[in-house]
């Protein structure tokens, strides 16, 4: 996998922690309403029910003693049997569980319970004179305390409700701030990595030049040169320009580090470098072409494509004995060296 690819996933990765935080900032935001709705309509919702039906069905067996009313026993026996239904929903599930902090609540509901099974033989009697202020008067303790079940399960709810949207907060962040470490932590990992791929192209590009360049006088090396003279070689045509390539080999070198130290020869063969590239056109002129390698050592050489004529060898290397015989200045000595060279030549057949 390519480093191109490999940042491609980790962004892909990156969108996907983001676009993961956004959805659960969703589903939290959901939840809290769910909870609210699940506070307002469940628990409360059924002890409020059942306290309805425990005054309608007062209502219906007060309405039943007059004629008029149009109330039957019929009627007034389903407000029973839904009473008793809302009655048993409030003992059972979780509204139950609701109540275990209150145990005059479930005290209440116990007690109603047993007088709504006094009161169910009784409305097969209900014609009879006095049954139904009978049945009044058993009913009649429980006024209010289902509205005060209803209001205690209201308040806990609530309670219960604010503690899970807080718990719901918590996570909220800690989710986010897990998303937006992991974010973070991909960011610091891709700038690793361009970091990383900065420094390797450095450090290729350093090995390149290390590879190709003479550390010491910074010219070409001897495997550039023979690269260059090779495709050159390749190039000549029949009746084509001459190639030739100078070797040279500093005269009395050797003395210099003897007698002045190797850091002195060192700063001498720089001195070289620069004088022969003063006196050297690299890119000569027309077609031809100067390329100046050092080999190592004390020893140099030129490779001239595009020459015209071989003459134009011997001039260059007139020169070039001619500025290496004037004296060098280095670390405050005057130094004085000549140059030997060879000169070979290719001409096209």
């Amino acid at each position: 996998m390519s480093l191109s690819t490999f940042k491609a996933v980790i962004a892909i990765i990156i969108g996907g922690f983001l676009v993961s935080g956004i959805y659960i900032s969703v589903l939290v935001v959901k939840r809290q309403g769910a909870l609210q709705q699940i506070a307002a309509y469940n628990p409360s919702w059924e002890a409020s029910q059942a306290a309805s039906e425990f005054i309608r069905f007062e209502h219906r067996l007060s309405e039943f003693e007059r004629p008029s009313s149009g109330v039957d026993k019929d009627e007034v026996a389903l407000r029973y049997d839904i009473l008793v239904g809302r009655l048993k929903m409030l003992n059972e599930g979780d509204f139950h569980a609701l109540l275990w902090r209150h145990p005059e609540h479930q005290l209440t509901l116990r007690q109603l319970d047993q007088a709504l099974v006094t009161v169910e033989p009784l409305i097969d009697g209900l014609d009879s004179s006095g049954t139904v202020q009978k049945v009044l008067d058993i009913l009649r303790p429980f006024e209010g305390s289902l509205s005060q079940i209803a209001s205690a399960v209201l308040n806990y709810g609530s309670e219960v409700v604010q503690k899970d949207q807080q718990e719901l907060i918590r996570l909220h962040w800690a989710f986010s701030g897990i998303a937006a470490i992991l974010i973070l932590i991909g960011l610091a990992l891709i700038g690793l990595l361009d970091r990383h791929n900065r420094l390797l192209g450095r450090a290729h590009q350093e090995l390149h030049v290390l590879a190709h360049q003479d550390a010491l006088t910074g010219l070409p090396n001897r495997v550039v040169l023979r690269n260059e003279l090779g495709q050159a070689l390749a190039r000549i045509k029949p009746q084509g320009r001459t190639v030739a390539v100078s070797y040279l080999d500093l005269d009395h070198f050797k003395d210099v580090n003897d007698s002045f130290g190797h850091e002195t020869g060192d700063d001498l063969l720089k001195a070289v470098a620069d004088r022969l590239k003063a006196c050297i056109p690299v890119h000569g002129e027309g077609h031809a072409k100067n390329l100046i390698a050092r080999f190592g050592g004390d020893e140099f050489a030129i490779l001239q494509t595009g020459i015209r004529k071989p003459e134009e060898c011997a001039v260059l290397a007139s020169r070039i004995v001619d500025a290496l015989r004037e004296p060098f200045s280095v670390n405050g000595q005057e130094i004085f060296i000549g140059t030997s060279i060879g000169i070979a030549l290719a001409q096209g057949a």
